[in-house]
Order: structure tokens, then sequence, then C-alpha cells
């Protein structure tokens, strides 16, 4: 499966997991894109990249 298309699925299980408790752990092992994926979920919710 292409990376780009795993990460859009974890940031459905976000997006689903937020609907559900007001705070989400995302837990790994180093290097894995967890800082990654969780930019990526708030540049999506928010509609625009914030520099950070």
């Amino acid at each position: 499966m292409d990376k780009d298309i795993k990460r859009v699925i974890y940031i459905e299980k976000i997006d689903a997991a937020f609907r559900m408790v007001p705070v989400v752990a995302i837990l790994g092992p180093r290097q894995t894109g967890k800082t990654t994926l969780v930019k990526m979920y708030f540049v999506r919710e928010r509609g625009q990249d914030e520099g950070r």
C-alpha cells in the first residue's frame, strides 16, 4: 500500500477518535512519521499551514 494512502487512512482514524474524545495520543517507534501525520491532520482541519 502506498504511504500516502496509509496516511489518509490514519488521518481518518484520528478524525474518528477526536469525535469520540477530546484528546488523542499518537504512539509509535521513533522516526515513523507521527509528527508528519499530526501536522497533516491539523493542516487538513484548519485548511492552512501555520509553519510549525
